[in-house]
């Protein structure tokens, strides 16, 4: 019997016949098990962070343009956050913004004072790993200079203002200044953390977000150990 030129060379099998999960509910394709998750892309972000200085600030910078200022990688959508790890692998570097006036101000001032340009020379020395130019730090290094020349010159009014209580039998109060904790190791954590929280209004909230929930309450990070101090430091990638 010949075959007949009109039937398919394959004919259908029975549904009768069909079994398995395909054949039952078919999908629109296999199952990409090598796609990345948020939680894998918000640790992979965090350990960039730790382990690259260029890549902390570039985050930072990231997240001050492109994610209304918030740097909790955790708190961004999962687009944003593969979109930055691309931007960044790719060469695409972001400017965070008022770091260029933050900077210049910084070179007009060793430009016009002798005594600036030296105390910033030394500040970056002990540590900002011997790098002058403020372009290269980010904006919270910046800052905690300032807190630290503030501190400084506060010390200094106080000590004057005692003196002169002194030199009028006491009839002028003295001026009250920041003090230091006796340990330079922990005045410069402490510095630290406090030009981080002046850095911007979420720093502040994640400092104290971490007192209240593991220090008892107490906010003042001068009331706070080393280790402690340190704790959150690295945790944040300070």
């Amino acid at each position: 019997q010949e075959p007949d030129p009109c039937a398919p060379a394959h004919p259908a099998t029975p549904q009768s016949e069909r079994s398995g999960v395909g054949a039952m509910f078919p999908g629109p394709g296999p199952f990409n098990a090598s796609a990345p998750n948020k939680e894998a892309l918000v640790q992979k972000i965090k350990d960039m962070q730790r382990s690259d200085t260029a890549a902390k600030e570039q985050w930072w910078a990231y997240a001050d343009t492109q994610g209304a200022g918030v740097r909790d990688p955790a708190k961004h959508e999962l687009s944003s956050l593969q979109s930055f790890i691309n931007s960044f692998n790719s060469g695409v570097r972001f400017e965070a913004p008022g770091k260029g006036d933050l900077a210049e101000l910084f070179k007009e001032g060793q430009r016009k004072s002798s005594s600036f340009k030296q105390a910033w020379s030394t500040y970056c020395q002990l540590y900002g790993n011997g790098v002058n130019d403020p372009a290269k730090h980010e904006p919270s290094f910046l800052v905690g200079f300032f807190d630290f020349m503030g501190q400084r010159g506060s010390m200094a009014f106080g000590t004057f203002g005692m003196s002169m209580g002194m030199m009028a039998g006491g009839s002028r109060r003295p001026m009250e200044g920041p003090t230091s904790t006796g340990d330079p190791v922990k005045d410069q954590l402490v510095m630290k953390i406090k030009g981080y929280q002046k850095s911007g209004e979420e720093n502040k909230q994640q400092w104290w977000h971490f007192c209240d929930t593991s220090l008892g309450g107490v906010r003042d990070p001068a009331k706070h150990d080393n280790a402690t101090l340190t704790q959150f430091i690295n945790t944040y990638a300070l």
